[in-house]
């Protein structure tokens, strides 16, 4: 067995088999028992390297808890098609979402997306980072609880962050 990659000899020994790694023309000569010489059909293989996908960001990345979501959107291949598949992981755990071009997140971490194209050839995004803040307790204090009319009192507002602007309201009103 001859084999030919792009018409120039790659490989020659008693194998039918060749294990491949590049993409091009293929074809082999044989020679069978009775001295002749048969050659094969041009065989073309074709690379289908992926580009490294980009994820679309659809609102912020740095957010406070319970001011929305974000949502992260798997692009496209080069020819304008959507992959054939996509699998999304969270903290490089998959996520359980697959198959789906877009997810809204609403939990902080690193978010990276691998897509598929039909050829079964895959791709990984660089991570994406979701920090989302949780809420603040913020306690109002005094050391009165009743008042009688005409009397007043102090409200002390505690907080367990350094740093915040608080503003009072009085039955819905600032």
């Amino acid at each position: 067995y001859q084999w030919y990659l792009n018409g120039v000899a790659v490989y020659q020994g008693n194998s039918s088999v060749l294990t491949i790694n590049d993409s091009g023309d293929y074809s082999v000569e044989v020679n069978s028992l009775n001295g002749c010489t048969l050659t094969s059909e041009t065989y073309t293989v074709y690379d289908s390297q992926l580009a490294t996908p980009v994820i679309n960001i659809i609102g912020e990345t740095d957010f406070c808890e319970g001011d929305g979501t974000v949502v992260l959107e798997g692009g496209f291949q080069e020819n304008g098609e959507p992959y054939y598949n996509y699998v999304w992981f969270f903290n490089d755990e998959t996520s359980g979402f697959t198959n789906t071009q877009s997810i809204a997140v609403n939990e902080s971490g690193s978010y990276t997306l691998r897509v598929e194209d039909d050829f079964g050839c895959q791709a990984y995004s660089e991570p994406v980072i979701i920090n989302i803040s949780e809420g603040t307790n913020i306690g109002i204090f005094t050391n009165e609880t009743h008042i009688c009319q005409g009397e007043s009192t102090i409200l002390y507002c505690g907080d367990d962050e350094e740093g915040l602007i608080v503003f009072w309201f009085e039955a819905g009103n600032p």
